[in-house]
């Protein structure tokens, strides 16, 4: 006698409803390793990368006397590139946050500075986790402002997740208005839909 066939459930961050009190404001930060790995690492780059550029600039030295004049300033521009860019993508990587603000009802994002009333957002959005690529993409909430744009996205994969998806619940249960979709009144709103 064969057991019964079983029904497999896949259950991503946004199926199960958080308990307990709900936090006053949550702050999503860049993950810890970014911020302590990466970082500085992109530190040292830019500075090599800088030093060299100056370098070659003071000394006139360029890549060498068998080096083609073609290679010489694809390497002049790959190194000036490195040296222009990393330093806003650093500040940006140390500035990022989105804080979502539940005794103000706001959501606020850097960098970009956006700052949205959640009374003034179109649409909570949930999106299910998904497969790009030959990468696993866990499950997302957007909220979109009045004109339709991202004025936030939170991750499974933050740290924050739990208490921010606690947040955007409790707004989803406060004005059910903006939730569409059968996806996401499911996910955000539960039995409530």
């Amino acid at each position: 006698m064969g057991a019964a066939p079983r029904k497999e459930t896949i259950l991503t961050g946004v199926s199960e409803p958080q308990r307990g009190a709900l936090p006053a404001r949550v702050v999503v930060r860049s993950p810890a390793w970014v911020r302590f790995v990466a970082l500085p690492l992109m530190l040292v780059f830019w500075g090599a990368c800088a030093y060299t550029f100056v370098g070659f600039v003071v000394t006139r030295a360029g890549f060498g006397d068998g080096t083609p004049l073609a290679a010489t300033l694809v390497g002049y521009v790959l190194l000036f590139f490195f040296v222009a860019v990393i330093p806003p993508a650093a500040w940006g990587i140390a500035r990022y946050r989105i804080v979502l603000d539940v005794v103000n009802d706001r959501v606020e994002r850097r960098p970009g500075n956006v700052s949205v009333p959640v009374s003034a957002l179109r649409e909570i959005r949930a999106l299910p986790a998904a497969v790009v690529g030959r990468a696993n993409r866990g499950a997302r909430v957007q909220l979109l402002d009045g004109d339709g744009r991202v004025a936030a996205q939170l991750e499974e994969s933050m740290r924050e997740w739990p208490a921010a998806l606690g947040v955007v619940r409790e707004w989803a249960r406060r004005d059910p208005s903006l939730v569409e979709g059968d996806y996401s009144r499911e996910r955000l709103l539960g039995a409530d839909a």
